[in-house]
């Protein structure tokens, strides 16, 4: 989740391709690491995965979502990244109640 937050840190509203394409060169993953896909065979696990915390930063009220596939860091979310955490789920009554 720290990823994420990291790339709205700033206080701009960014894309969902544009935060994949930060966190996949912050991982250095190659092209075969980005394309593997779900046993599905329907979407890649990197874009489930990012899309996944995604989810969750939203309910734990880090991130908001301001429009389709567009987000900001919310007050909470500037405060938690402020603060270096190594993780930012659980702590957060309304992650948990969700998860």
């Amino acid at each position: 989740m720290l990823p994420w937050l990291q790339v709205l840190g700033d206080g701009e509203i960014h894309s969902l391709e544009e935060i994949r394409e930060v966190i996949a060169e912050q991982f250095h993953l190659a092209e075969d690491d980005k394309n593997e896909l779900l046993p599905s065979g329907k979407q890649s696990v990197f874009h489930n995965r990012v899309a996944c915390e995604g989810t969750y930063l939203r309910k734990a009220l880090l991130v908001e979502r301001v429009e389709r596939a567009r987000f900001r860091i919310t007050s909470r979310g500037r405060k938690v990244l402020a603060s270096n955490p190594g993780k930012t789920d659980k702590q957060f009554p309304e992650f948990v109640e969700f998860h």
